[in-house]
């Protein structure tokens, strides 16, 4: 008989406590290290080479359409909100406008390759997230992969588009604003999405398949946290970042080949001055890293605003009209008392106010708001928009405009600082109220009504004269559209002034070249001046006055060394 007293015997087993040892948790946490690691890592890698591929189609974009990429188009939308003494300070930290500009445009490609990366990071880590949760796929990539990719995507160009609205407008192939802006969006959706694709397929491509029935824990074990063919396909996205790197690179170069760093700030050099500058002599400024190559058969200029009869003209239309010849000096408003940063040639074209005319503008109008394709804006008052002389050239000296000058078309403003005369000019909008262009904005003006000026033209004045020599001092004298009637010389340092023979009188829109002989009398420094007066009888101001913010003034002085 079996003792009632004793215990019953039970059906289930004695479950001993498990003991997870040290090693087993020291290991798994260093797999999952190393995981992570090689994830973000990973990550980064596709970043790099998602952004090489986003420069590229960047690049393509402004070497074929024309569409402004963001290193250039931010500049552009940032330069017009930058006051006139930090815009200067900016030119002289880069050692010159060229200098800034290169700045600009690397930073910017500098930067679009750090966010790239970031962003590769974030989305490797977010994949990761996925796995371990388990998210489902669609064509076997994880929907929370997707969704982050695009919405990425859409914020980023959404904000872009909101941010770079006012230059969204530019091409630099010359489509008109309102073709021009939908390509500009398109353009930046197709270079942002090309990095958002880079991203999935890289990924993609590095990481595998993901398998949704798989142990999401199993991969972080410290053995074999990823399949063995990770190292190849790592070496392949590095050789793929490489290629796409290298085609980066030569597109910029070819570029750069066309960029304006060789010609902007030209001055006509030489030991001769002409009186009509010669195209290739002509002085150049542009506020471009690479200026328009504009297609004439896209090209067009539109007369709208404040008017009855708004209208858009091709080219060919323009230049089937009447034209005239006109002969007009052109004057930056950075040329310093002294400096030449001005020129003279013939332009031929149609007076503006033929095209106001047909378009019959409204009573109340106050101005002329003026767009280029490369986005530069800028104002003129309605009365000088109607004047007579304000001119739409096709033509410069006989030639058609070289592209650097405005080609196809481009405004002639007599008597106004060169940035009135607008380039490569697109559109004529009459307002009624004032408005501020693109240099406004930072500060110039408000006048830019060119102030009568003079200086010598000094390339041989470097080396010293001998004593008995005679020198025939030459240079010009400039009065805007108000033309010049004399110029005077000191050869004591403004004590006396002498008159100058005037060897080329011009017209009221052009400058005068003058001479004077002097023979080098006593040897050591001698100090000379020279002033104009102006077609109005009015004497150029002695008064001093820097560039900015309305041009400089003031009378050009000049040391000249006598040896015995």
């Amino acid at each position: 008989m079996t003792d009632s007293t004793a215990p019953a015997a039970t059906s289930e087993p004695h479950l001993a406590p498990t003991t997870v040892k040290p090693e087993a948790t020291r290991a798994r946490h260093t797999g999952a290290i190393w995981r992570w690691a090689i994830v973000l890592g990973g990550g980064l890698l596709i970043g790099c080479v998602a952004g090489l591929l986003m420069i590229m189609v960047f690049a393509l974009l402004r070497w074929g359409p024309g569409i402004s990429p963001p290193p250039e188009s931010i500049p552009d939308r940032l330069a017009p909100s930058i006051k006139i003494h930090d815009f200067f300070k900016l030119i002289n930290d880069y050692g010159g406008y060229n200098g800034l500009k290169r700045f600009g445009v690397w930073t910017g490609i500098r930067a679009m390759m750090g966010a790239s990366a970031a962003v590769g990071v974030i989305y490797a880590a977010v994949a990761e997230v996925a796995r371990r949760r388990n998210v489902g796929t669609w064509h076997g990539i994880r929907r929370w992969n997707l969704w982050f990719v695009a919405v990425a995507l859409i914020a980023v160009w959404l904000g872009s588009i909101i941010f770079l609205w006012p230059v969204l407008w530019a091409n630099y192939r010359g489509l008109p604003p309102t073709y021009a802006r939908p390509v500009t969006m398109l353009g930046l959706l197709i270079g942002y999405g090309s990095l958002a694709v880079a991203l999935l397929v890289g990924h993609r491509v590095l990481f595998g398949r993901p398998d949704p029935v798989s142990d999401p824990e199993a991969a972080i074990a410290p053995a074999r946290p990823f399949a063995f063919p990770l190292p190849r396909r790592a070496v392949l996205t590095g050789i793929t970042g490489g290629i796409l790197g290298f085609a980066s690179y030569r597109i910029i170069r070819h570029l750069e080949d066309q960029a304006v760093f060789s010609y902007d700030g030209t001055r006509p050099r030489g030991k001769s001055l002409d009186a009509i500058t010669p195209v290739e002599k002509f002085y150049v400024v542009t506020k471009n890293v690479i200026d328009p190559q504009v297609s004439k058969s896209v090209w067009r200029l539109k007369v709208y605003g404040h008017v009855d009869n708004e209208s858009t003209y091709d080219f060919d239309a323009l230049a089937a009209m009447p034209v005239i010849d006109q002969e007009t000096t052109l004057c930056c408003i950075s040329n310093g008392v002294g400096d030449i940063l001005m020129s003279n040639a013939v332009w031929t074209g149609i007076p503006l106010h033929t095209l106001l005319d047909s378009a019959s503008v409204k009573s109340g109008a106050v101005e002329a708001a003026l767009h280029a394709v490369d986005g530069y804006t800028d104002t003129i008052p309605i009365e000088v928009a109607t004047d007579p002389n304000t001119l739409l050239a096709f033509k410069m000296n006989g030639q058609e405009l070289p592209h650097r000058h405005g080609y196809p078309a481009r405004l002639i403003v007599p008597g106004y600082f060169g940035e009135k005369n607008l380039k490569w000019i697109t559109g004529v909008e009459i307002v009624d109220k004032p408005v501020r262009g693109f240099y406004e904005h930072q500060g110039w003006g408000p006048s830019f009504i060119i102030p009568t000026r003079s200086l010598f033209y000094v390339p041989e004045f470097k080396n010293p004269f001998k004593v008995g020599s005679t020198v025939n001092l030459r240079g010009i004298a400039f009065g805007g559209n108000r033309g010049i009637t004399s110029v005077d010389v000191s050869l004591d340092d403004g004590k006396t002034w002498l008159p100058t023979k005037i060897d080329y009188p011009g017209t009221k829109l052009t400058w005068s070249l003058w001479s004077h002989p002097w023979v080098a009398t006593g040897p050591g420094e001698h100090h000379f001046q020279v002033r104009a007066t102006d077609g109005t009888g009015e004497l150029q101001t002695s008064d001093k006055r820097s560039i900015v913010s309305q041009g400089a003034t003031g009378y050009h002085r000049i040391t000249v060394k006598v040896s015995a």
